[in-house]
């Protein structure tokens, strides 16, 4: 079943998901867990991809547009990146849940030469058994699009290596882009049955496409980091 229903923050999709289906939240859940805003209006789009399969405007990168669609019921969406009106990539999407995505944008130069790039995170909300936020990352130069998305596979691993949910997995967000680096947000899926370290959050700067880690930080400092939109919505 999809849901459609817009929400001002991919975090809490989390916690609307645990709230509808309590399957979910088996075991003991915490009491308290985060709500967090993870975005700021100027670092990105907050998009919104019809299901149809017509495609539709979702974003505009320079002289590049993103349009997105769902071209077959059974499967994600597509997103297609197209310049003077032909399609220059195109990246599928499986086990999309909602029709929302946070769309952090990189630009500050026209992309009119190789040696310039725009850089595009999406993060989406899966559609698994453990659900949870995943990150698709793209290149933009002035004559093609690559998917790095390989670059946050560093962060996720090490992230993983000491916070990990047996029953549910882990998420990541990308939080925004910083001088050509790409700040994520990395969570164990927040439910009872992913023991103490139910919600735990961290933070990770990586160069991009390079997926080398520049700073891993706690919330703490996270919340401190210059330009970065992290406000608790629920109190500690």
């Amino acid at each position: 079943m999809r849901t459609t229903a817009t929400l001002s923050t991919v975090s809490a999709l989390f916690l609307l998901l645990v709230a509808q289906y309590p399957s979910l939240s088996q075991g003991k859940a915490k009491a308290n867990p985060k709500l967090l805003v993870t975005e700021c209006a100027q670092d990105g789009v907050e998009a919104w991809i019809p299901y149809s399969s017509k495609r539709t405007k979702v974003a505009q990168i320079d002289d590049v547009e993103l349009d997105g669609g769902f071209p077959s019921n059974d499967e994600g969406p597509t997103f297609w990146f197209v310049r003077e009106g032909k399609d220059i990539f195109e990246a599928s999407v499986n086990d999309f849940y909602s029709a929302n995505a946070w769309i952090a944008i990189d630009h500050d130069r026209p992309l009119r030469s190789e040696s310039n790039h725009a850089r595009v995170a999406i993060t989406y909300f899966v559609e698994a058994v453990g659900g949870g936020e995943l990150v698709r990352v793209f290149l933009i130069d002035g004559s093609d699009v690559r998917d790095v998305s390989k670059s946050i596979d560093a962060a996720v691993a090490d992230f993983r290596a000491r916070h990990y949910c047996e029953a549910r997995g882990n998420t990541v967000a990308a939080l925004k882009w910083i001088h050509g680096d790409l700040l994520l947000l990395t969570q164990v899926y927040p439910t009872g049955d992913c023991g103490p370290d139910a919600g735990h959050m961290e933070g990770y700067l990586v160069s991009v496409p390079e997926g080398k880690i520049v700073r891993h930080m706690r919330l703490s400092q996270l919340k401190r980091y210059p330009g970065v939109c992290l406000e608790n919505y629920a109190k500690n």
